[in-house]
């Protein structure tokens, strides 16, 4: 997995400006996840459309440079949220170019992960957490995603809307780090 193409200026520009956009972002609330004070941020939608826009790469080093910039502003933005928004932004670009493979292991990756992290809190402990990322995962593995990402190209505004809901599902809001309750 290389970056093939040359870096120009509108890319540069384009990841700094995506930067700056998730970073103001991360301060405006969107809902409150139920049962906790935590809040999903308008950045969290925000992270796979840079994924996908910028591409993986890209996406990817944009994230981090805004999740970073609100470590250091936004008291409410943390290190998972920092890793979640990255890695959103990485599979996203991913499996809008049909990189299936790699994103399945990230994600059952941090699925065992979270699963067994004594922070949060183990899996048997908190099956009612845990079923929307198993969710996330079928999703992935299923044909459905597939079709999803083909239908990336397609000049439909209903299926572009289920490609991007897809991939938002599954790099977003069941990603274990999103979740992370009691850090």
């Amino acid at each position: 997995m290389g970056f093939k193409r040359k870096l120009e200026a509108k890319d540069v520009s384009l990841t700094i400006v995506f930067a700056a956009l998730y970073a103001v972002l991360s301060f405006l609330p969107l809902f409150q996840i139920a049962g906790f004070f935590k809040f999903i941020t308008v950045a969290t939608i925000i992270a796979p459309i840079i994924g996908i826009l910028l591409g993986a790469y890209l996406g990817l080093v944009s994230t981090f440079i805004g999740g970073t910039i609100s470590l250091f502003v936004n008291q409410s933005f943390s290190l998972p949220s920092l890793a979640a928004g990255a890695i959103a932004a990485l599979c996203s670009g991913l499996l809008h170019k049909g990189k299936k493979g790699f994103c399945v292991v990230i994600y059952l990756s941090l699925l065992i992960i979270f699963g067994f992290n004594p922070f949060i809190g183990a899996f048997w402990l908190y099956p009612l957490v845990m079923w929307f990322l198993i969710v996330g995962f079928i999703i992935l593995l299923s044909p459905l995603q597939s079709y999803a990402s083909k239908s990336f190209s397609s000049n439909s505004n209903s299926r572009l809307f289920f490609a991007f809901f897809c991939n938002l599902f599954d790099f977003n809001f069941s990603q274990p780090n999103r979740w992370h309750i009691r850090l």
